[in-house]
């Protein structure tokens, strides 16, 4: 997500962007800490920036741990809110995040050049993750859209070949609808 930001906000308040890349979401948190000091701010639904693919990219290269760092991400976002909203809805904004960035994770592995003997290892340590199954149990998955439902559940189940079929049909389908699976 793109934005224009107020620099004397960003200033007073000392926000800063965390670059370190084991942070996912580093816009997205320095977005809630921007948001909790505004009084209004607008989104415009068009897309006003290109984001180009780089393949060689860190973010294109699943290694071990990926899917840790991304819910350690989830968990401060979390705190982040909860700190700051009041709403105990609200705290599943992260959890949504966690798990559209894992199901991301999922399509990397599954797309690398990695063995299909470690993209399988990969996937059944991301799903034994205790933090995962927390988010699994509280957050309300079965209102997710059914493509996205089905993801996540194949997922959560740790069976790769399966994870890898259906990655594969909702990739070939976004080529025929013209949308992005």
């Amino acid at each position: 997500m793109g934005g224009i930001y107020l620099r004397s906000i960003i200033e007073s308040y000392k926000i800063t962007y965390n670059s370190d890349r084991r942070i996912f979401a580093e816009d997205a948190i320095f977005n809630f800490e921007y948001l909790q000091h505004v009084g209004k701010y607008l989104f415009i639904d068009l897309p006003l920036y290109l984001y180009r693919v780089n393949p060689g990219s860190i973010t294109r290269k699943p290694r071990a741990g990926w899917g840790s760092d991304i819910l350690d991400s989830s968990i401060f976002i979390e705190k982040l809110i909860s700190k700051h909203y009041h709403d105990p809805a609200d705290r599943l904004v992260s959890m949504g995040y966690a798990i559209n960035a894992l199901r991301a994770h999922t399509k990397r592995i599954i797309g690398s050049d990695l063995s299909a003997k470690e993209k399988a290892r990969l996937i059944k340590e991301l799903v034994a993750d205790r933090r995962l199954r927390r988010i699994y149990s509280e957050y309300p998955w079965q209102q997710m859209p059914v493509l996205d439902r089905l993801h996540f559940r194949i997922m959560m189940t740790g069976n790769y070949t399966l994870l890898k079929h259906l990655t594969r049909l909702r990739t070939a389908l976004g080529r025929l609808t013209g949308r992005q699976p």
